[in-house]
C-alpha cells in the first residue's frame, strides 16, 4: 500500500487525499465525499519511557526507550540498534553517546548516565532507524522560578469535594497567595501560612503546606491554580498548575415510549429534570445529521469547549499563554521565568517586587537567530432515508402490521419535515413531564435530545434517544429542488420489502388535478402505472416522467400496493415560471386625519415580454410607517447580503425598530424577542470582519486592510446598540482609535481598504463624503467627541474648506446633516445648498444624483439606493432642525422606494432610509382609529373585493390578500379614521436577456458529463460616461434543474482571484459570486455541478450580475444547458 499510494517514509508527514464516489442502484444518483488525512509512514512506535523530568547532579539517571508496532505489541530486533546521545542544555556542542543495543522481546532498552555535578540541564536523544525522540531534564532546585512550587494532588475532583493542594517554597518568604481560576474568572484567593520556609540546612526533604480548597461548579471543567509569593531578599515568585474538576450538569432525561412506530402513529415523550427548570425538547431527523455538517445537537463536549472558550490567556512577546487544559496535559517545563508562569495563569500583574526576566531566545537556545523568528516543531441535500436501517429480523414484519393481507387502502403520508419537535416549557414542581405527540411520515429514525436550564445547578444536557419510524413495506420519492414549466423530470420511486416473502407491487403515480402531463402520453391520463418485483429484504425502483405544466407545487400522489401490503405517500414539486423573477412595490400613505375618506388607483404595469402564468398580484396594509419592516425583520431585502457591510443589514434595522417601538409605547414582548434574537446574531457575525487592529472590512482578514468605511459604520451602529443589546465597548474605542491613526493631516478621512460602495468612499467630491459619515460615528457619542476633540475638529475643518464649491449631491446631503450633528454655524449655509438642489413633483420631494447615465436605461425608474441614502440623510438633516412638518412630503418619497418586505433596494439605503423613516415617525403624531380600506378588482368579469380592517387590535399586524395573477389595475379606498400603510405589490418573471446590459456577460458549458458538468461564466463592466469601473458587484449563477453545486469543487472556487466570497443558496442549485469591484477587463470563474436527477427538455437558466449599490447596472444572459440523454432516449 505504501508503494501504491506513493507514500515517503523518509518524511514524517504524508498528506492523503480520500474520494469516494457512490451510485445509488434504484436511481442511479451519485454522492460524491472527499477528506483529507495527515499519515504517518512508520512500522513501529518509538518512545522515551519513565524518564523524568528532574534529575539529580552526580546521581544516576535511567532512560528506557520502547520500541512496539503499531499495535503497541513489542517488538523484538537484533539488527538495528537504539542510538543514545546527550548534550548539558542548548549551549552545549559537545554530544555524549553511550553504547549502541539492539532491542530484546520485552522491547525496552535501558540505558544509565551520570550527569556531572555541576550540570543544571540535559537533552537526550534517542534513535532507532529512521525515528527521533527527545527530552529535556533539568537539575532538581532549577524548578520554574527556583523559589516556590504548586502541585495539586489529586489526577481529578468532583464538584463538593476539596482540592489538595501542596505548596512548597526553596527560599524563605515574606508572603504567599493562593489563587484558583475557573473558565470565567478568578473563583478563589487566599493568603498562605508564614511557614513556607525552605529546606533546612543538612536536610534532602522539603517543608510546605496543604491547603484546601471546595471545588464548585464554576472550576469545572478544569481551572488553574497559581501561587505567588515575595522571597525574603523581596523577589516575585511564582508557580502554576491546574486541576481537572468533573462537570456535574443539571440532570435532564428524556425517553420516548414506544421506541418504535409507524409514521402516524402516537407516542409519549417523556422528560425529567430538576423542579421548575426550563426545558428546550428537540427531535432531528437522522438523515439530515449523517448528510449535513449539522449543529443541532448540542453534547456536553460542546458545553465544555464553550466554557473553556471564556479563559483568560495573557499576551506573550511570542503569542499567546497556555489554558488551563494544556497545563493539566503538557510536561512540567523548568525554564520559565515568573513572567512567564504568571501569563501563563491568564493574569496580568503589577509589581515593585524584583523580577528576572527571561534572556532572549538568541541567548537561551544558541541559534542566533532574532528572538521573534519562527521555529518549526518537527516531529449535501437531505433526502429521505433510501435505507433506513439494518433490515429487521425475519419475522418482524408483522409487528408492524404489514404482514396480513392488504384489506384497505394504505393511509397516506403527507408529513416529512427535517425537524419533529422544537419546543420549551417548565418542567413542572415535580420535574417530570410526559407530552403526547404523533409521529410523522418520514421512514426514519428520529433524534431526540433534552436541554435544561436550572437556577441551581445551571446547563443540563441530555443523553440522545431514537424513535424509529419504520414499516416492513413502504415507497419512497426523491425529487429535485425545483423544475421549470415545460421540462420533463424523471421521479423515481422505491419500493422497500423488509417482509419475509417476495412480492409484486403496482405503483401509481396520480394525476388527479391535471398539474402535468406525462411524457409520451397524448391521452392526458389522470394515473399511470408500473409492475415491479420486490425481493424480499429488498427494493425495487419505478420511474415516471412528467412534464409540469403549472407553475407552484404540483402534488404528487404515489401508490404501491403488494401482495400483502401498502404504501401511499403524496409529495410537493415545486415548479418556477421560467425566466427570471422581476419584483415591483406601491406603497401608499393613507391619513384620515383631516379627511373621512380616501381614493386612488393603481395601476400595475407589466412587461411585454412577461412570461404567461408568471404573475403574482398582492395587497397589504398595517397601521404603522414601519409596519412591513417590523413584519419581515428577516427578509428585507431581496439581493444577498453575505459582506461585513451587508451583514449590518442583520443588525442596525433591529435596533432602529426597537427603539422605534420602544419610544411609540408599540413595542411587545414578541417583536423585542425576535428583534433581538436578529440583532446579536448579527453581532456576533459582524465580530467575524474584524481584523486584529480593531478595523473592520467587507471580508475580515481575507482583506488586506481594514475598510475607513466600514468601521465607521460598525462603530456607529454597535454605539447605538449599546443600551439595547450587549456591547464591547472596547471594540468601539478600538474602531475610533483605527480611524483617528488613519486620519489625515487635512482631516480628511481617506479609504484604505477596498473601495466596494464609490459614491461614499471614491475620491469624487474631493473625499468630504467620507470624511463626513466618519465624522458621525465621533459624534453619535459625547464620551467620543470628547476623546477625539483634535480629530472631530480636523474633520469639521476640512468640511468647511471643501463645502463652498460642493456640487456632489450625494456628499453635500451626508455633510449637511454631520454639520447639523455637530451644531456647527456653517450647517444653515449647508442645509441653503442641499434644498436648492432637491426635486419636486407630485407633492413628494427627494435628492438625485445627476450623473451620466443613459436616460434609456430601463432601470432608471426603478428605486435607486443612492438617491434613497442622500434623500435619507436630508430627511435627517430636516428633523435636526426640527422641520418634521415640511419633511412629510420627503417621507412619502421614501416609503415610495420601498419594496413589499419594508426594505430597499440594498443594505446601505436599507440602514440608513429605516433609521431617517423612524426618526421621522417618532416625531409625527400619526393618529391611531379605525380605519376599513378596501382593495378592488376586475377578476372573471366581476368587480371583487378584499376588505382589511387596521385597528388597534391589528394595527402592526401585515395583513395580506393574494389576488389573481390577472389583475392588471387595483383601486383603493378608505373611510374611517387614523392611519394606515398600503401596498400593492406584484411581481413577473421575463426570459429574456436584460435590456441596455453595463456588464458584458457570457455563460457556457465548459465541460460536460452524463452526472457532471463544469459551467463557465465571464463578466467585465462596459465603461461609459458612467464611469469605468463598477462598485461592489454580485454574480448570481442558477443551475440547470437537476444538477447541485459540487461540494467538493467550491474550495477551489472560493480560492480564485478577485472572488471575495461565494454562497450558494436554494439547496445548493444557484451560486453567488462577490467581487470587489468589477473594471473593462473579464473574470472569469469555473462552476462545476453534480447531476442529481435527470431532466430533459431543459429551459434556458439565467445568469445575473449586478453593481450592488446602483441598480441601474445590471446585466442578464440565459445558457442553454446540456440535455440528459438518460430521458430522451426514453
Amino acid at each position: 500500500m505504501k508503494d501504491d499510494l506513493k507514500l515517503d517514509e523518509n518524511y514524517p508527514w504524508n498528506q492523503l487525499t480520500y474520494e469516494v464516489s457512490v451510485v445509488e442502484d434504484h436511481t442511479n444518483r451519485v454522492l460524491k465525499a472527499s477528506d483529507v488525512e495527515i499519515t504517518q509512514v512508520r512500522q513501529h512506535d518509538f518512545e522515551l519511557q519513565f524518564l523524568s523530568y528532574d534529575f539529580q547532579p552526580g546521581k544516576l539517571v535511567i532512560a528506557r526507550v520502547k520500541v512496539t508496532d503499531i499495535d503497541g505489541a513489542p517488538v523484538q530486533d537484533e539488527k538495528n540498534t537504539v542510538k543514545l546521545t546527550y548534550t548539558y542544555g542548548w549551549m552545549d556542542q559537545e554530544q555524549k553517546t553511550l553504547a549502541e543495543k539492539t532491542v530484546p522481546s520485552t522491547g525496552i532498552v535501558t540505558f544509565e548516565l551520570e550527569p556531572e555535578k555541576n550540570k543544571t540541564q540535559i537533552t537526550v536523544t534517542a534513535t532507532y532507524r529512521s525515528m527521533t525522540t527527545v527530552q529535556h531534564m533539568h537539575a532538581m532546585g532549577e524548578r520554574r522560578n527556583e523559589k516556590v512550587n504548586v502541585q495539586v494532588e489529586q489526577d481529578s475532583v468532583k464538584i463538593g469535594d476539596d482540592i489538595e493542594v501542596r505548596v512548597w517554597a526553596l527560599v524563605p518568604l515574606r508572603q504567599a497567595t493562593l489563587v484558583v481560576q475557573g473558565p470565567l474568572g478568578l473563583r478563589t484567593v487566599r493568603d498562605l501560612p508564614a511557614g513556607l520556609d525552605a529546606k533546612k540546612d543538612g536536610e534532602d526533604s522539603e517543608t510546605g503546606t496543604t491547603v484546601r480548597v471546595r471545588a464548585t461548579a464554576d472550576m469545572a471543567p478544569v481551572s488553574r491554580v497559581l501561587v505567588y509569593a515575595v522571597t525574603a531578599d523581596g523577589s516575585l515568585a511564582a508557580d502554576v498548575t491546574a486541576v481537572k474538576v468533573d462537570t456535574n450538569l443539571a440532570p435532564v432525561e428524556v425517553r420516548v415510549l414506544p421506541g418504535r412506530s409507524e409514521p402516524g402513529g402516537e407516542v409519549a415523550v417523556t422528560l425529567s429534570a430538576r423542579p421548575n427548570a426550563t426545558v428546550a425538547l428537540l427531535a432531528v431527523d437522522q438523515s439530515v445529521l449523517l448528510l449535513k455538517e449539522a449543529n443541532n445537537v448540542v453534547t456536553r463536549e460542546d458545553a465544555v469547549k464553550e466554557l473553556l472558550s471564556y479563559e483568560s490567556r495573557a499576551e506573550k512577546r511570542w503569542g499567546r499563554g497556555c489554558d488551563a487544559q494544556s497545563l493539566l496535559s503538557r510536561g512540567r517545563p523548568r525554564w520559565l521565568s515568573v513572567e512567564e508562569v504568571l501569563q501563563d495563569a491568564g493574569v496580568a500583574f503589577m509589581t515593585n517586587a524584583k523580577t528576572v526576566q527571561k534572556p532572549p531566545l538568541s541567548t537561551t537556545f544558541g541559534f542566533g537567530t532574532p528572538s521573534n523568528s519562527r521555529g518549526v516543531l518537527f516531529g449535501a441535500t437531505s433526502v429521505s432515508m433510501a435505507t433506513p436501517m439494518a433490515a429487521p429480523a425475519a419475522g418482524l414484519g408483522g409487528a408492524f402490521g404489514g404482514a396480513a393481507l392488504q384489506t384497505q387502502p394504505p393511509r397516506l403520508r403527507t408529513l416529512f419535515p427535517e425537524t419533529w419537535l422544537w419546543e420549551n416549557f417548565n418542567s413542572g414542581a415535580d420535574g417530570n413531564v410526559t407530552l403526547k405527540r404523533i409521529v410523522p411520515d418520514t421512514i426514519t429514525s428520529w433524534v431526540v435530545s433534552a436541554l435544561a436550564m436550572d437556577p441551581k445547578q445551571g446547563l443540563g444536557l441530555s443523553e440522545t434517544t431514537k424513535l424509529t419510524v419504520f414499516r416492513p413495506f413502504f415507497a419512497t420519492l426523491n425529487l429535485p429542488y425545483s423544475v421549470i414549466r415545460g421540462e420533463t423530470v424523471q421521479v423515481p420511486v422505491i419500493v422497500f420489502n423488509y417482509m419475509d416473502e417476495d412480492t409484486s407491487a403496482t405503483v401509481t403515480l396520480d394525476n388527479e388535478h391535471g398539474d402535468f402531463d406525462f411524457a409520451g402520453d397524448d391521452t392526458g391520463a389522470a394515473r399511470q402505472t408500473r409492475q415491479v418485483a420486490v425481493p424480499r429484504q429488498g427494493a425495487a425502483s419505478a420511474s415516471f416522467d412528467i412534464t409540469p405544466k403549472k407553475v407552484g407545487h404540483v402534488s404528487l400522489k404515489v401508490t404501491a400496493i403488494g401482495d400483502k401490503a401498502g404504501d401511499a405517500l403524496e409529495r410537493a414539486l415545486k415548479v418556477k415560471a421560467e425566466g427570471e423573477t422581476q419584483y415591483r412595490n406601491k406603497a401608499i400613505p393613507v391619513s384620515l386625519a383631516k379627511a373621512e375618506t380616501f381614493k386612488t388607483i393603481v395601476a400595475l404595469e407589466f412587461p411585454e415580454n412577461t412570461v404567461p402564468d408568471s404573475e403574482t398580484v398582492e395587497v397589504s396594509a398595517i397601521g404603522d410607517v414601519l409596519g412591513p419592516t417590523t413584519a419581515n425583520l428577516d427578509k428585507l431585502i431581496r439581493m444577498p447580503f453575505g459582506c461585513g457591510e451587508q451583514n449590518m443589514l442583520n443588525f442596525v434595522p433591529n435596533i432602529v425598530i426597537m427603539k422605534y417601538l420602544n419610544h411609540t409605547n408599540k413595542l411587545t414582548p414578541a417583536l423585542e424577542r425576535k428583534a433581538r434574537s436578529f440583532t446579536e446574531m448579527g453581532y456576533q457575525k459582524e465580530m467575524t470582519y474584524r481584523h486584529r487592529d480593531g478595523s473592520f472590512s467587507a471580508f475580515g482578514e481575507s482583506d488586506r486592510n481594514g475598510s475607513t468605511w466600514l468601521t465607521a459604520f460598525v462603530a456607529k451602529s454597535f454605539r447605538m446598540a449599546e443600551s439595547v443589546v450587549p456591547v464591547e465597548g472596547r471594540v468601539i474605542d478600538e474602531a475610533l482609535a483605527w480611524l483617528s491613526r488613519h486620519q489625515a493631516a487635512d482631516g480628511s478621512f481617506p479609504e484604505v481598504g477596498s473601495i466596494c460602495h464609490r459614491d461614499m468612499q471614491g475620491g469624487a467630491a474631493k473625499g468630504l463624503a467620507l470624511t463626513a459619515y466618519v465624522l458621525t460615528a465621533f459624534l453619535q457619542e459625547k464620551n467620543a467627541t470628547s476623546k477625539y476633540q483634535d480629530a472631530t475638529t480636523k474633520a469639521l475643518n476640512f468640511l468647511l474648506e471643501g463645502r463652498s464649491d460642493l456640487d456632489d449631491p450625494y456628499a453635500l446631503a451626508i455633510t449637511t446633516y454631520a454639520l447639523h450633528l455637530a451644531s456647527h454655524p456653517a450647517k444653515d449655509e449647508a442645509f441653503k445648498m442641499l434644498n436648492a438642489k432637491a426635486q419636486s413633483a407630485r407633492g413628494l420631494r427627494w435628492w438625485s444624483k445627476s450623473d451620466a447615465a443613459d436616460p434609456k436605461n430601463p432601470f432608471r425608474s426603478q428605486p435607486n439606493s443612492v438617491n434613497v441614502e442622500m434623500t435619507a440623510y436630508a430627511l435627517l438633516a430636516y428633523l435636526q432642525r426640527g422641520l418634521a412638518g415640511e419633511a412629510f412630503p420627503i417621507m412619502q418619497w421614501l416609503i415610495a422606494q420601498r419594496n413589499s418586505n419594508g426594505g430597499f433596494a440594498s443594505t446601505q439605503d436599507t440602514v440608513v432610509g429605516l433609521q431617517a423613516l423612524a426618526a421621522m415617525a417618532e416625531r409625527m403624531a400619526l393618529p391611531a382609529g379605525d380605519m376599513r380600506l378596501v382593495f378592488s378588482y376586475a377578476a372573471e368579469g366581476a368587480k371583487q373585493d378584499a376588505p382589511i380592517v387596521v385597528n388597534d387590535e391589528t394595527g402592526l399586524v401585515l395583513q395580506r390578500h393574494e389576488l389573481p395573477r390577472s389583475v392588471r389595475e387595483v383601486e383603493l379606498t378608505a373611510d374611517g379614521t387614523g392611519f394606515s400603510l398600503a401596498q400593492v405589490s406584484w411581481s413577473f418573471n421575463e426570459a429574456t436577456a436584460g435590456k441596455h446590459p453595463l456588464f458584458k456577460l457570457r455563460a457556457e458549458a465548459a465541460k460536460a458529463t452524463p452526472i457532471t458538468l463544469v459551467l463557465r461564466v465571464c463578466s467585465s463592466f462596459i465603461a461609459g460616461p458612467w464611469g469605468c469601473e463598477s462598485n461592489m458587484a454580485v454574480v448570481e449563477v442558477s443551475l440547470p434543474s437537476g444538477f447541485a453545486v459540487d461540494q467538493d469543487a467550491l474550495p477551489a472556487l472560493k480560492k480564485t482571484a478577485d472572488v471575495k466570497r461565494v454562497e450558494t443558496k436554494d439547496q445548493d442549485t444557484a451560486v453567488v459570486l462577490y467581487f470587489d469591484k468589477m473594471d473593462t477587463e473579464e473574470y472569469c470563474v469555473e462552476i462545476a455541478a453534480i447531476r442529481t436527477h435527470l431532466v430533459s427538455n431543459q429551459k434556458p437558466v439565467p445568469v445575473t450580475v449586478y453593481d450592488y449599490y446602483d441598480q441601474t447596472r445590471r446585466a442578464r444572459v440565459f445558457y442553454v444547458p446540456p440535455s440528459a440523454g438518460a430521458v430522451d432516449e426514453k
